[in-house]
């Protein structure tokens, strides 16, 4: 939290030292706090350059986290942390549907033509209900079955146990049947079956209508969701030519779709699971995988076998159809930069990221924790005195504080010249510099060998400290 504000330099590092009173550099045993109130303290190391650097940067430190904003954002950032990676029980909800719809022959479609039409009514009825906000972007729609007069569909959401799945479904089967949503899918499916390269397919549909629907009782099944990340090489992408990020979108959505292609195709691909490119720039491709599984083993297998599928044995042949489908879909885009720039698109190698959300064996203790944080609540922060302490080589100040001191500060032709003027401790630059005074080097409070100066008004001379003659 600190950090993101600007207030913790490069390099700082901060480290718990006590919670509820127990040290726990030394505990042995687990740490036991009151349901109520606990005390947490930490120690905060930084480097600076001058010892007034980490005055004002104590002080920020300071004011920071006493406001009630920030207090907000390391509750926050504590909760987050705790249940990152976290095993979170949800409910997958499966609906099936159907649509009626008119003026719409497919008799005549060949096999491919007919997995084309799947995939545009797919992504028509899903995205109306996202926009609609009646499911969640991660939720899916997959065609059973399509013929001239009614598509057949599965609607997977995936949901907490709060959610009442049933008003839900009948939310969602409100929607569909209202007549500006079946508009909005019959446009959708037009205007995605006018690009088809097949004449078959967009003639089929120009007149398409969505005229009634149903929805069906939901199954419900108890699963976790699992993230998988991982990255292709693509030394031949160059995306210098996508000005975009219109062009961007589309090109990534040309990799998603190759890639659930061959994961749907080896098995891998569990219902209402779903592949995201998250970053796409010269040479490199990445993506997530969301996968919702109902065991830790089958969890723990699909995501082995996705990463043998992309690295194993036969990863090349893989590797090449992901290439190739890449390469065919770009191939009918409208934009040319996209079909130029993805015609050569070869991947030549696979890294796999992190994976987060497997159960493992302490996954309840982990679940409990996440549990008792969630009304976590830092009520006041309290400073202590920072202990400021310079690495700096000593150095003689004749200027200012007249004696040996190591404030980082020193002058541009003493760090130059170094031997002689810079030294490990105080004790070697006041032998040198100021071996006449017996305080050199010690705290500005202690008195130096006491001096003689001029006092001209007066015809006499004064004494005085020497690090006090400047006052003088």
């Amino acid at each position: 939290t600190l950090d993101d504000e600007g207030n913790l330099p490069s390099g700082a590092s901060i480290e718990l030292t006590t919670i509820c009173g127990v040290d726990l550099a030394t505990a042995t045993d687990p740490v036991e706090c009151s349901s109520t109130s606990s005390a947490i303290e930490y120690t905060s190391t930084m480097y600076l350059a001058h010892d007034a650097d980490a005055e004002a940067i104590t002080t920020s430190i300071s004011d920071a986290l006493s406001d009630p904003t920030t207090i907000q954002g390391v509750t926050s950032a504590v909760i987050a942390e705790a249940s990152a990676g976290v095993s979170v029980p949800l409910i997958q909800v499966t609906t099936s549907g159907s649509l009626s719809v008119t003026n719409f022959d497919t008799t005549s479609f060949t096999a491919d033509e007919t997995a084309e039409a799947f995939t545009f009514f797919d992504d028509a009825i899903l995205e109306t209900l996202v926009s609609q906000g009646l499911v969640s972007p991660g939720s899916s729609v997959v065609v059973t079955s399509i013929s001239s007069g009614s598509i057949q569909y599965n609607l997977i959401t995936h949901v907490d146990a709060s959610v009442d799945t049933t008003s839900a479904t009948s939310e969602i089967q409100t929607a569909l049947s209202s007549s500006s949503t079946m508009t909005a899918i019959s446009t959708s499916v037009i205007t995605a079956a006018s690009t088809s390269s097949s004449t078959t397919l967009s003639t089929a549909t120009e007149s398409l209508a969505v005229s009634s629907s149903a929805v069906g009782t939901p199954i419900e099944s108890d699963v976790f969701k699992v993230t998988t990340s991982g990255e292709f090489s693509v030394p031949s992408l160059d995306l210098s030519t996508l000005t975009t990020s219109a062009e961007i979108i589309e090109a990534s959505k040309y990799f998603e779709d190759a890639i659930t292609e061959q994961l749907e195709s080896a098995g891998l691909l569990p219902a209402g699971s779903t592949v995201t490119i998250t970053g796409i720039v010269d040479g490199v491709v990445e993506y997530e995988i969301a996968l919702y599984a109902s065991t830790t083993s089958a969890s723990e297998t699909t995501v082995s076998r996705i990463g043998n599928l992309f690295s194993g044995s036969a990863s090349s042949t893989v590797l090449r159809a992901i290439s190739s489908s890449v390469v065919s879909a770009a191939s009918t885009s409208s934009s040319s930069a996209i079909s130029s720039t993805l015609s050569n698109v070869s991947i030549d190698s696979f890294t796999a990221g992190a994976t987060t959300g497997i159960p493992s064996t302490s996954g309840a203790v982990a679940s409990s924790l996440v549990s008792a944080l969630q009304s976590l609540s830092i009520k006041s922060f309290t400073p202590e005195e920072a202990a400021i302490r310079s690495l700096a080589k000593y150095y003689p100040d004749w200027v200012n504080k007249k004696t040996c001191v190591n404030d980082g500060r020193e002058p541009p032709f003493i760090k130059e010249i170094g031997d002689g003027y810079m030294f490990d401790t105080a004790k070697q630059c006041c032998s040198i510099w100021f071996s006449y005074d017996e305080a050199c080097g010690q705290s500005a409070s202690a008195l130096s060998a006491l001096k003689y100066y001029p006092l001209f008004d007066a015809g006499e001379c004064g004494v005085a400290p020497y690090n006090e003659l400047e006052s003088k």
